[in-house]
């Protein structure tokens, strides 16, 4: 059902906007099921939270940093100050924490693809502030998209918190449509095909929106490989792993936390 509704609000989209470019969006749950959607033609954007990497702990990954977020907002802090606080704290554990590929046979696929000489770039929505923690990150996942950048490797400053270095696109909590357009345009570059890989739908959705207005040929993947943990998210587990990493500066696993939930320590 969610996989012909994305078809068919596609169709409406390119109907009412434009007859020169058609976007569509798709359901992927693996990597390697993206691959016929790629020729040498083609420039490969990533994000990287729950698409690429994934903390090695509830603690410290997107859905708890949404639940955080949702949880201040939800109880009157504005969004403004909620977004800092949470981020704040997303960033002290982000800096300690261990991060391993979505899917384990992802550093090898994207590897190989660079090899034939396929564009790739990464899209995310972290702040410009954690240039050096992202690579970081990659890096401890085995992905380097400096390797295969579609334009220059220097640390540019596109626009207001849009920050561009080594492959990657900091776009700092703005949309990701106009930051992916705005970075095109720097660049003056007119892919003959652009393949966009999101976990979130509402980023699929601006990206798609974005640049089928801008009558470029783009089609988008909704990525879906950590649906079910993503869904099954207990936040129990992240308070019990902070009040560890709290009071003894020490990350603990999810089944560790489980077991103090159950008392069996």
């Amino acid at each position: 059902m969610r996989v012909f509704s994305f078809l068919i609000l596609s169709l409406a989209l390119w109907i009412a906007g434009s007859s020169q470019a058609l976007a569509v969006i798709l359901e992927r749950s693996s990597m390697r099921d993206v691959t016929p959607l790629i020729d040498r033609q083609t420039l490969v954007v990533f994000d990287i939270d729950n698409t690429l990497l994934q903390q090695a702990q509830t603690l410290g990954s997107d859905q708890w940093f949404r639940y955080v977020l949702k949880h201040y907002i939800d109880h009157g802090m504005p969004t403004d100050a909620a977004l800092a606080k949470s981020m704040a704290f997303w960033k002290q554990i982000n800096e300690v924490t261990h991060v391993t590929a979505v899917e384990r046979g992802s550093p090898l696929w994207i590897q190989q693809m660079q090899k034939t000489g396929i564009k790739m770039m990464v899209l995310t929505a972290r702040g410009s502030d954690t240039v050096n923690l992202t690579e970081r990150q990659l890096h401890e996942g085995q992905m380097d998209f400096s390797k295969s950048t579609v334009a220059g490797g220097e640390d540019t400053l596109i626009d207001q918190g849009l920050r561009y270095r080594h492959g990657v696109l900091f776009a700092s909590g703005q949309d990701k449509g106009a930051s992916l357009l705005k970075f095109l345009r720097h660049y003056h570059l007119n892919p003959p095909k652009i393949v966009f890989i999101d976990d979130l739908a509402k980023n699929v959705l601006a990206v798609e929106a974005a640049l089928t207005q801008a009558h470029m040929n783009i089609t988008n993947v909704r990525y879906g490989a950590l649906d079910a943990k993503v869904k099954a998210f207990d936040p129990q587990i992240p308070l019990v792993e902070w009040g560890v990493f709290s009071k003894y500066h020490h990350l603990i696993s999810d089944a560790e936390a489980e077991n103090i939930i159950k008392g069996q320590f």
